[in-house]
């Protein structure tokens, strides 16, 4: 959603308040087999007044990286909103042409009088593709698209004034001195009922929660406070409560009136009211593990919306980027929209389930986030009926559930050892790297980031060694949910898969964990899958040269080109033949002839395996320095090798068996020496991805270093700063050749590190990467790719078997 007043010109230009979502259609499915969905840019404009309208403007919006590839809408649908019947009716339907040098669209309307505007863009143009690219698809309209947009006509009416409800009647409010170890603290304005396992606080004005909180291993005497407590001068969205938004405006929850009665652990807000028509009594059982919530709701007349939320729990992305793990309704309509059960992760926090106990008619949680405000919500919505654009009705009638939250944590197998042997470090996080966002679909880099295809396989490790339940099995679907919809086209960060070398081999090893997964459950899900990652195999494989490696067809690599990368570690200029993609790629086609197998094709199986010995085979040639005695990052077009002493690479160089066992100790001894050598003898930060610093030829614009050899920058971002993104390898590279002493050390280091969260942030904290100082240099705060090293340190540690299922050992 993205919400803002915007004062023009009123007699020509209108004003107006923009809301929106992204809503999606299967119908589009149909028209190709590479396109799983189609992604509408839906926005409502709202006049708060009757207007009439005459023409709608259109300018170009810059959504990409490049400030000369546009957002090009080629079909957008305009409907107005009717007061009296309360229904859309279509103004126009308009096909639009490139911009070219044109400055703006502009679709003449007859004479329409409203007081809200629907504006749909159903495709867009093809357009230059660029770095990072997510919205290579006319079918997959990135929502942006119409941030840019103006109306020409004139007001006829005042404007209306927004709603306004007096505050709550104070009822019974009674409450007792202490539950169970929770601490209960009872004051005019709000109760607040605090535990180690679970916090909540209520306001005693409105039907709001003001503290909210949980940890699933009781570290402290009391749960944090994760919901936002910084100043609602900026925005009414961070209210915890009952939200409701029509075609005539917001309803927050500080405007809702009612009753509230506080009694002994039970907290209920009665008769709540927003508008004629529409009362609702919440109440809430309160233990020390979680709560009951209990929602009733008596509908007079037929109500319409464009959100609407029973109650709406809003967290801070700045303390903690907590998010849904749910699996996405495959409905039609706005995304987000979230099956039961599901689950709420807090990062350091843990996990809390949401389950429905019982409903008499249909109950979603819609999820989203707001990344330029710091925030992720959840809203629980009962008795709705949505159209196939996610618009909303509520038809009279009672209605009435009851749901449960309680902290439920996530854990490791522990194959060898019980639950009270981990680590708390290892248990304190095992759930932060499982950040699913359902509003874009998938797994992604953290549940305010984007989806991103070449990290997915970091998610699937982690996830095929969770211990798998009732409730975990919902991971596992969550998985193959990301996978499928990753194979069969759908959008995410790495998409342009001939730039991107490790898009889809990352792709194919998760489809694998996938499919491991699926054997314990009996669910046939490879096979319904196999045409489409047989696809995928084959792009790999056409990628691959007559050498027998994965060669990039855009990217030449030369020292100077100073373009972006082929691979995740995108700002450092890899190209030409890369050494990591390489690795990845090896992995994937190895997964691939098992899962060919499984899926009853011998020929292919056997053609992978091949593939897969022929890259084996080239890579020790093309990659290994003879100076250095190190695989290097790539070797450029020009014939020269790129090497930065990348940890990363040779250790998974190493796990992944592409060197023989002596190169493999000569490796390691010899990167275990530059590391000492280089004074780091501590890992509670990590390792650096490379312990030389990139130079600036190198690096690409936009990520450039004032010294040549970029030691100004060395030991900052991307440029070897410690973190333990790919550790994992670097811990089963020193167990597999003998170096336990060096093990228990970092494993010692990295367990306390996790135990008080020192690696994790809240959102633009940058805590994936620090400087060898210990100070935060990274970008979002946390991301997935930095916990699959748990499976490693449980694995030294004799917490799960990691040899079981991984062939590269």
């Amino acid at each position: 959603q993205d919400k803002k007043e915007v004062y023009m010109n009123k007699q020509q230009d209108l004003a107006f308040t923009s809301v929106g979502h992204a809503a999606w259609s299967t119908k589009l499915s149909k028209a190709s087999l590479n396109h799983p969905l189609g992604l509408y840019a839906l926005r409502y404009f709202r006049f708060h007044r009757m207007a009439e309208i005459r023409r709608i403007d259109i300018y170009p919006v810059n959504l990409r990286h490049q400030p000369y590839v546009k957002g090009e809408p080629s079909h957008i649908i305009a409907q107005a909103y009717s007061q009296e019947t309360e229904k859309w009716t279509l103004a126009s339907d308009t096909k639009l042409p490139y911009f070219d040098n044109e400055k703006k669209h502009s679709i003449l309307l007859p004479s329409i009088k409203t007081n809200c505007i629907r504006l749909i863009c159903t495709r867009e143009h093809a357009v230059a593709p660029s770095h990072g690219e997510q919205w290579q698809r006319r079918e997959i309209v990135p929502f942006g698209i119409l941030d840019n947009v103006k109306f020409k006509g004139s007001f006829i009416t005042d404007r209306e004034e927004p709603v306004y409800n007096p505050p709550l009647i104070k009822k019974t409010i009674k409450t007792l001195d202490e539950y169970k170890g929770m601490k209960i603290i009872n004051e005019p304005h709000q109760v607040k009922y605090t535990g180690r396992y679970f916090s909540v606080g209520f306001s005693l004005r409105r039907p709001l929660i003001v503290f909210l909180g949980w940890d699933n291993f009781g570290i402290n005497s009391e749960s944090p406070n994760l919901i936002p407590d910084e100043s609602v001068w900026q925005t009414e969205n961070s209210f915890c409560g009952p939200v409701l938004m029509t075609a005539k405006g917001d309803i927050p929850a500080i405007f809702y009136t009612g009753e509230v009665c506080v009694k002994g652990m039970r907290v209920t807000y009665k008769n709540l009211k927003a508008i004629e028509g529409l009362s609702t009594d919440v109440a809430f059982d309160i233990n020390e593990y979680g709560m009951d919530i209990h929602i009733t709701k008596t509908c007079e007349k037929e109500l319409y919306a464009i959100e609407a939320d029973d109650w709406r729990f809003v967290w801070d992305a700045k303390k903690s980027i907590t998010g849904t793990l749910g699996l996405p309704s495959d409905e039609p309509g706005r995304t987000g929209l979230v099956e039961l059960p599901a689950m709420w992760n807090a990062p350091g926090m843990g996990t809390v389930s949401v389950e429905m106990i019982s409903s008499n008619s249909s109950l979603y949680l819609q999820a989203d986030s707001w990344r330029k405000q710091g925030l992720t919500w959840a809203g629980i919505a009962l008795g709705f009926e949505r159209d196939k654009l996610g618009y909303m009705t509520l038809k009279p009638g009672r209605y009435a559930a009851h749901l449960r939250i309680s902290t439920k944590p996530v854990l490791p197998k522990h194959d060898l050892i019980s639950a009270k042997d981990i680590p708390l470090g290892i248990l304190r996080n095992w759930s932060t790297g499982l950040t699913f966002r359902p509003e874009l679909c998938g797994f992604s880099n953290n549940s305010i980031s984007v989806n991103c295809h070449l990290a997915q396989f970091h998610v699937a490790d982690l996830i095929y060694h969770t211990k798998t339940d009732d409730h975990n099995h919902l991971l596992t679907d969550l998985l193959r949910y990301t996978i499928e919809l990753g194979l069969k086209g759908g959008s995410g960060y790495g998409d342009i898969k001939e730039l991107y070398l490790d898009s889809d081999p990352s792709l194919l090893i998760s489809a694998w964990r996938g499919a491991q997964l699926c054997s314990s459950r009996n669910i046939d899900w490879p096979g319904s899958i196999y045409p489409f990652f047989k696809q995928a195999c084959i792009r790999v494989m056409n990628g691959i040269d007559e050498s027998g490696l994965l060669k990039s067809k855009f990217l030449s690599g030369n020292s100077g080109s100073k373009k972006w990368s082929t691979n995740g570690w995108d700002v450092v200029s890899f190209g030409n033949y890369d050494a990591y993609s390489n690795a990845l790629c090896y992995r994937a086609l190895r997964n691939a002839a098992s899962f060919s197998a499984m899926c009853k094709d011998k020929k292919f199986s056997e053609e992978c395996t091949a593939y897969a010995d022929k890259l084996k085979k080239a890579y020790y040639t093309c990659f290994h320095n003879t100076r250095t005695g190190l695989i290097s990052g790539w070797r450029s077009n020009d014939g020269k090798l790129h090497d930065y002493a990348f940890t990363f690479i040779n250790y998974m160089a190493i796990c992944y068996g592409l060197v023989d066992d002596t190169v493999a100790v000569s490796i390691i001894d010899k990167l275990e020496k530059m590391m000492i050598d280089a004074g780091l003898d501590y890992f509670y930060y990590g390792i650096p991805a490379n312990l030389v610093s990139i130079k600036n030829e190198d690096a690409p614009y936009g990520n450039d270093f004032k010294r040549k050899d970029g030691l100004d920058k060395y030991g900052i971002y991307l440029n070897g700063s410690l973190s333990t993104i790919w550790m994992d390898h670097y811990i089963r590279a020193l167990d597999m050749y003998g170096y336990k002493d060096k093990s228990d050390l970092v494993c010692a280091h990295l367990t306390k590190s996790f135990s008080e969260n020192r690696t994790i942030g809240g959102f633009n904290t940058g805590k994936e990467l620090f400087t060898w100082e210990g100070r935060p240099c990274g970008y979002e705060g946390i991301g997935v790719t930095l916990y699959p090293v748990l499976t490693a340190m449980a694995s030294h540690l004799g917490i799960i078997d990691n040899a079981k299922d991984e062939w590269w050992l």
